[in-house]
């Protein structure tokens, strides 16, 4: 659902990862479904004239796209663990993306921050903006319908048909030619992504990282501990220095990860007994 009600976040062109604890067999484990760079991409990719490109010129661009894995996350988490089928997850985010959601003043925000650059693609200023090249006004309802289409793709034929398919080719044409207005007011450079690279996209299960609460310890959270609760985050992912474990609204617990990198994933699992 949030991939339609929150794109600016959520898209399906992205990625993320999870910690989950499996109560039938005492086990946490954790799913990284991050983006991950296209084969061609190099420490040069982001340079011009030996200078590194102003941050908006590289993010607005297909050399920003990662390969998405999202929708791998999603099949493998369904697959492997749910209780019920692709298909039936993604009914309600169909049906919302078809008939529209209300646009709230955070969405309304988060694209008039992009607004110029989506001015410079007729496809993005045609979903995002009015007429008058404004946003959405907050109140009015927002539709997605090939949004919708593409989830009923998947719904329909799986995982497989974002990453191979007529979705995969509008995909790779788009990052390696981003269609641009030839009224745009940036430089949009292309992106090096391929088929092959969305072929070979695969979600990694690892095992997760223990940490303990070092600097902020509640008394909910000692109370845990004390009845055998480990904390558990995934491993090496992202570039947070440290984590916070959230209950009934407010902070129970934060931590420094026990490696570098740590996470921002988190749960807490009681310890396996013998």
């Amino acid at each position: 659902m949030l991939s339609v009600t929150e794109p600016f976040s959520c898209g399906i062109g992205g990625g993320g990862f999870l910690v989950l604890y499996d109560a039938s067999r005492h086990k946490v484990t954790t799913i990284d479904g991050r983006e991950v760079a296209p084969a061609a991409m190099s420490p040069t990719s982001f340079r011009e004239d030996g200078a590194p490109l102003p941050f908006n010129d590289a993010r607005y661009s297909g050399l920003s796209v990662g390969v998405p894995g999202t929708v791998a996350t999603w099949a493998r988490l369904l697959r492997k663990y749910g209780t019920i089928s692709l298909r039936e997850a993604l009914a309600p985010a169909i049906r919302v993306a078809r008939k529209g959601f209300v646009v709230d003043q955070t969405f309304y925000d988060q694209t008039a921050l992009n607004r110029d650059w989506f001015a410079d693609v007729p496809s993005s200023a045609a979903l995002y903006l009015d007429p008058d090249g404004t946003p959405r006004d907050v109140g009015t309802v927002f539709r997605n319908r090939d949004l919708a289409a593409t989830l009923a793709r998947i719904a329909r034929s799986g995982s497989r048909a974002f990453y191979r398919g007529p979705v995969a080719a509008a995909l790779i044409d788009t990052v390696r030619r981003p269609p641009v207005s030839p009224a745009a007011t940036h430089v949009w450079r292309p992106g090096v992504m391929t088929g092959k690279d969305l072929r070979a996209y695969t979600v990694r299960e690892r095992a997760p990282t223990q940490v303990e609460p070092a600097f902020l310890l509640t008394p909910e959270a000692a109370a845990l501990q004390e009845r055998g609760y480990v904390f558990a985050t995934t491993p090496e992912i992202g570039a947070a220095t440290g984590i916070e474990l959230l209950g009934g609204g407010r902070v129970l617990a934060a931590a420094e990860p026990v490696r570098r990198g740590g996470g921002s994933a988190m749960v807490v699992a009681p310890a396996r007994r013998a």
